[in-house]
């Protein structure tokens, strides 16, 4: 209604227009086009005059010679009628147009047409000919519209009614919008947030943790049931003012006031940690705790939220482990002393056994004789070698067994191995051979005791499972795996009696055999090849085996050896039977043992040696304060005085400073895992374990007495 209102003024105005007569509506029209045409160049001249430009002045002077002919056509058109003043408007505009045109191509006074002066006379004298125009134009419109005046005035009043009813309908019904709008907005944010609200009450109720939230001022906001339970409050209980430090034992929750609330309150707004609440009863109850901070800002820390979980049956699952690991650890410690005391309480009468039988073997023995001497020396190697196969178990399964990597040669491993072995394949009447590739490196760097120890138990059960036929040893060289390196394959094949299918698959365990029960054909403990399997484990290989029942076992493992540069300046030990003689030395053997006693100083006289015996590490001291020695044979467990303690005596200057750098060789039967780096470190020179070869014996007082 208001448009169509709008539309009706506006066709009678119009109409109201086009009784005027034509030639005075041609005269306004051209005072309104020239006027406009002034304050185009008025405009323009303001613009030029801040950047004047070449392109500009020419184009303004096109617009002054346009304004210019309108004016002209008004006067040649129209006889100027005194209502629109048409002639005083020519009069004042012409002039102007014409003197604004020549400074614009001429200048002013002389000044170019771009100077600032210039373009400053210019913008100010097409502005007061603007005004002029304007006014006169004015006063024209004003006496040619004043016959509509009357009209008009109605129409405007009744226009500027309808203006204004519209523009208030339109603000009301704007404001009703809004008020709709924002009403609708604040009851879907309410529905919403009402909705998170149940939904994150019933994620905190459904939750088995406790979980609370407390404001700035230490007081409980919320507390879930969960939390209720555990703090055995009634599910319905009211907070009543309950704070964060009801919730705790003291020194709890000093924790999170030192702790806990700092670390939340920091740029990572979360603290983790274990802590304790309290009971209703009194009980305090451990609990992993994690406090987070919500609305930091730099004056102002805002509400916590608090989520922790009962512990207890972690605590007590973590003490009964601990003290399983501590009874482990003390049984695996019992273990460990209880081994290394038998290994010394047998190897010491192992060792007066296997001295006596030696010094039998010195002797003049007919063939009978050697015979047996050299069957019950074999028997205590067996013995030692069963003892040290059950240490050797024992430091693997406690980890404490390493490889010491060092120069060594494959074919020297082989041919020591295969020393070790004719002998027995003679006697045994089975063909024993050893076949090394050409093409393995002359050198490698790897643990030549551990893969000799491998290759004995695997030849030595290939003989002992051949009754006929024949073993064969052989090392072939494979393609490295990594620069710089060369692996090797091991075989150890024999035709002897086999092993069942349904054994192999425990062939490799502690103490299994294929023959158990009182009717052994086979003797062993069945230690060999559950060793040999974690030695080459150790050594970073792996370990295989092929057998058929009545025609062999094959049985392969692989290693990995360093062959790169450095190795040639290693040079490989000698096993040498040391030629030494002792004619003229005073040595003094410390040992509580009669028989082993007896046994080493026989061997020392029949070097030559003058040997003074003493029972205890103390007596030890004594002789070596009374008298001068040129070595010391000291046994480790002795009564009174052991042979570490007085070893360090020794070497504190106690005997005197004769005696502090005299040579001491341990002749113990400690020989677990760590023992001889002790007695080197206490002092001692040398080291010998029990039971004692002769060869061994003299090559360890070799080296003492030469260094």
């Amino acid at each position: 209604m208001i448009l169509s209102a709008g539309v009706f003024i506006n066709l009678t105005l119009r109409s109201l227009e086009r009784n005027l007569p034509t030639t005075l509506l041609g005269q306004l029209e051209y005072l309104n086009r020239v006027t406009d045409g002034l304050s185009h160049l008025t405009t323009t001249a303001a613009v030029i005059a801040h950047s004047p430009e070449p392109a500009a002045l020419s184009r303004m002077v096109k617009d002054v010679d346009g304004v210019f002919a309108e004016l002209v056509q008004m006067r040649n058109t129209y006889v100027f009628d005194n209502l629109v003043q048409a002639s005083a408007f020519h009069s004042a505009v012409a002039p102007s147009l014409v003197d604004v045109r020549q400074w614009l191509t001429q200048g002013v006074s002389g000044q170019s047409p771009d100077s600032p002066l210039t373009l400053h006379i210019v913008h100010s004298r097409l502005h007061n000919t603007l005004m002029k125009a304007s006014s006169l134009r004015n006063e024209s419109h004003a006496a040619a519209q004043a016959v509509l005046h009357d009209q008009r005035s109605s129409l405007e009043k009744f226009i500027s009614g309808v203006n204004l009813l519209l523009l208030l309908t339109a603000l009301i019904s704007l404001l009703v919008l809004a008020l709709m709008f924002r009403q609708q907005s604040l009851a879907r944010r309410e529905s919403r947030a009402q909705a998170e609200r149940e939904l994150l009450i019933t994620i905190l109720e459904s939750t088995s943790d406790l979980v609370c939230t407390v404001g700035p001022d230490g007081q409980l906001t919320f507390l879930n049931q969960a939390g209720r339970r555990l703090l055995g409050m009634d599910a319905e209980e009211p907070l009543g003012g309950r704070t964060i430090a009801d919730l705790h034992p003291a020194w709890a929750m000093e924790k999170i006031r030192m702790k806990g609330l700092p670390a939340a309150a920091s740029p990572a707004g979360l603290w983790e940690g274990e802590n304790a609440v309290l009971h209703r009863d009194g009980r305090e109850i451990p609990v992993s705790q994690v406090i987070l901070c919500h609305g930091r800002s730099d004056n102002f820390i805002g509400h916590y939220s608090i989520i922790m979980r009962d512990i207890t049956e972690y605590k007590r699952s973590e003490a009964a482990l601990l003290h399983s690991k501590l009874q482990a650890e003390f049984a695996n410690q019992a273990k460990s002393e209880f081994l290394a005391n038998m290994s010394h309480e047998i190897r010491t009468p192992i060792n007066g056994v296997m001295g006596m039988l030696q010094l039998l073997q010195a002797g003049t023995l007919d063939a009978e004789q050697t015979s047996y001497t050299t069957t019950a020396i074999q028997s205590c190697k067996r013995l030692v070698r069963l003892l040290s196969d059950i240490l050797d178990l024992s430091r693997i399964e406690a980890k404490k067994l390493s490889i010491q990597l060092a120069p060594m040669s494959v074919s020297n491993v082989f041919c020591q191995t295969r020393d070790l072995f004719l002998p027995i394949a003679h006697k045994a009447e089975v063909e024993l051979c050893f076949d090394t590739d050409p093409t393995l490196p002359a050198k490698v760097l790897g643990d030549a005791a551990r893969l000799q120890q491998v290759l004995f138990n695997l030849v030595g059960n290939a003989l002992k499972f051949t009754p006929s036929g024949n073993v064969t040893v052989a090392a072939h060289a494979l393609s490295p795996l990594k620069p710089g390196h060369g692996r090797v394959l091991f075989s150890v094949c024999d035709t002897g009696i086999g092993i069942p299918d349904e054994n192999l698959g425990t062939l490799f365990e502690p103490f299994s055999q294929v023959d158990s029960g009182y009717t052994r054909s086979h003797q062993g403990a069945g230690l060999g090849l559950s060793i040999c399997k974690r030695l080459v484990h150790l050594m970073g290989g792996s370990i295989s085996v092929v057998s058929e029942a009545g025609v062999g076992t094959s049985i392969y493992f692989t290693l990995d050896f360093e062959v790169e540069s450095g190795l040639e300046r290693f040079t490989l030990a000698k096993d040498a039977v040391p030629t030494i003689s002792l004619g003229g030395r005073k040595i003094l053997l410390a040992e509580d043992d009669p028989v082993s006693a007896m046994a080493a100083r026989a061997v020392l006289q029949k070097q030559g040696a003058t040997v003074s015996h003493v029972q205890d590490g103390q007596a030890a001291i004594e002789a070596l304060t009374r008298d001068t020695f040129d070595l010391v044979l000291m046994d480790v467990q002795m009564p009174v005085m052991d042979g570490v303690e007085a070893t360090k005596a020794i070497r504190a200057g106690r005997c005197g400073e004769g005696s502090r750098n005299i040579p001491i060789v341990a002749l113990t039967a400690y020989a677990m895992a760590g023992d001889k780096d002790i007695f080197l470190d206490a002092g001692m020179n040398g080291y010998v374990e029990k039971p004692v070869t002769i060869k061994d014996l003299l090559l360890a007082i070799s080296n003492v007495l030469e260094h």
